[in-house]
């Protein structure tokens, strides 16, 4: 079942015209359920909501010895159907990557490998092939707006690994 965030619907009702006024569609899983038949009917009930924008958000996971597993984009079918589902909808698409990190990490900001710098180069390592891959496939099926990180609080002290992989 997709979940429709519409915690802040009286903040997305109450917006100046001129902003982005977005809504998360989340959904169970990796995100299968953005390409079934039912993602059509929650992007016309966000819509009517006054929503411009949707976000969507594929996983990788995340393991405690840095590694990054993930599917590559262009093999998941779910993937293109929900951002051509968001696009036939009329909405614009905001493609938000995000690492699994339930059952290793308390939560996406506390994911930290200490002084293990294996560990970091490896996470870095793969989560460059990860964002790499989402960026490509954003791009290939008309994302206006992509993000690289996300709450990822305890891998600020590492700037050079991430404007090595934002470049």
């Amino acid at each position: 079942m997709l979940q429709v965030h519409l915690a802040a619907l009286s903040l997305l009702l109450a917006a100046p015209p001129e902003l982005a006024k977005g809504m998360v569609v989340s959904c169970p899983g990796m995100g299968e359920t953005w390409g079934e038949e039912e993602m059509q009917v929650a992007l016309q009930k966000v819509k009517q909501l006054g929503t411009t924008w949707v976000e969507l958000h594929p996983y990788a996971g995340v393991e405690t010895d840095g590694r990054i597993r993930f599917r590559p984009a262009a093999q998941t079918r779910f993937l293109e159907r929900g951002a051509a589902f968001v696009k036939a909808s009329g909405l614009s698409l905001y493609w938000v990557p995000h690492l699994a990190y339930w059952g290793r990490f308390d939560w996406r900001g506390t994911i930290d490998f200490g002084k293990d710098h294996e560990a970091w180069a490896r996470f870095f390592e793969g989560y460059q092939a990860f964002i790499v891959d989402q960026a490509k496939f954003a791009e290939s099926v008309g994302a206006p707006m992509f993000a690289v990180g996300l709450e990822y609080e305890a891998t600020m002290g590492h700037e050079a690994e991430w404007r090595r992989i934002i470049t």
